[in-house]
C-alpha cells in the first residue's frame, strides 16, 4: 500500500509521526497496530449467491390441485359403487295391463 497523504491512524484518525524505514506502527491513542507499506491484502473471495426462496404460492396451488383430484376420485368411486337396485325393473308387456 502507498503511504497515506496524512500521517493518521486508519482506525481512529489520530496523528502520528512517520519514521524512515519503519513500516509497522502502533497508534499511541487507540493502540491499533497497522502497516503503512506491507504486502498487499488478498482479494476478497466472492460469496456464492443466495439461493432463491421457495415460492410458497406454487406449493399451495399444487397441494390444492392434488387434494381436489383425490376428492374427485373418491367421489367417483363412491358413486359407482353405490349402484342401482339389485334386480332390474320388469319390462314385459303383461305388467302394463
Amino acid at each position: 500500500m502507498a503511504r497515506p497523504r496524512a500521517s493518521r491512524c486508519p482506525h481512529c484518525n489520530a496523528p502520528f509521526t512517520p519514521q524512515v524505514l519503519k513500516t509497522h506502527y502502533l497508534c499511541g491513542y487507540c493502540g491499533h497496530a497497522f502497516d503503512l507499506e506491507g504486502p498487499p491484502l488478498p482479494a476478497p473471495v466472492p460469496r456464492a449467491p443466495q439461493p432463491a426462496p421457495a415460492n410458497q404460492s406454487v406449493i399451495m396451488v399444487l397441494a390444492g390441485v392434488s387434494l381436489m383430484v383425490l376428492l374427485g376420485v373418491m367421489g367417483a368411486v363412491f358413486a359407482l359403487s353405490a349402484g342401482g337396485p339389485d334386480t332390474p325393473a320388469s319390462t314385459m308387456m303383461t305388467d302394463w295391463f
